[in-house]
């Protein structure tokens, strides 16, 4: 399906604010990322779920809310992420959508868990709604006990080789429980 619609995008930018942006984090930005950014500069999708993440919105650049500002938000993130990596966005519930900008794997996108995983806990289980494989929607294929799809860091995990599968992915919601009529007691 795709995104349909962004709403509440940032202010206009130009290819020099993304130029001086690199600079700034050390690495070069995906082409489509670059053009998504001189398009929309952040915003919220329509529809809102990608591989069953209940996506929030993407950051823009000199934006008047700092917390979805690519540069406060990448100072705030480069402690705690690969220097490979930075923030693109965010789920509804405050998890981090992170782009590599360099290095062998320049383009992919990563799912981060702001909470932390504890040891040995694959984050397949911890989130089975979460489609991270595509040829294996139910994620039952065999694993071992820990998979670090980003080595020595349990809580990246692989969620599309491209910023355009990653948005070509964007769907509605629909639950996997039926809706359930329940009677009022008397």
């Amino acid at each position: 399906m795709g995104i349909q619609e962004i709403t509440t995008i940032g202010p206009s930018i130009t290819d020099q604010d993304i130029s001086v942006f690199e600079k700034v984090i050390g690495g070069r930005l995906p082409s489509t990322y670059r053009r998504f950014l001189l398009e929309h500069n952040g915003g919220r999708p329509e529809p809102s779920s990608t591989k069953n993440i209940a996506f929030s919105e993407f950051y823009g650049l000199k934006t008047k809310k700092k917390y979805c500002d690519l540069l406060a938000v990448y100072r705030v993130m480069r402690e705690r992420l690969p220097k490979e990596m930075m923030s693109i966005g965010d789920s509804a519930f405050g998890d981090q959508i992170c782009l590599v900008i360099k290095g062998k794997n320049r383009g992919k996108l990563y799912f981060w868990d702001h909470e932390g995983r504890p040891e040995n806990v694959d984050i397949r289980a911890k989130y089975p709604g979460i489609i991270f494989d595509e040829d294996d929607p139910d994620n039952s294929k065999p694993r071992a006990p820990v998979t670090d799809d980003w080595p020595g860091e349990p809580d990246l995990v692989l969620i599309a080789d491209s910023f355009t599968e990653f948005l070509d992915d964007f769907h509605e919601f629909v639950p996997d429980e039926p809706k359930v009529k329940r009677k009022r007691p008397k």
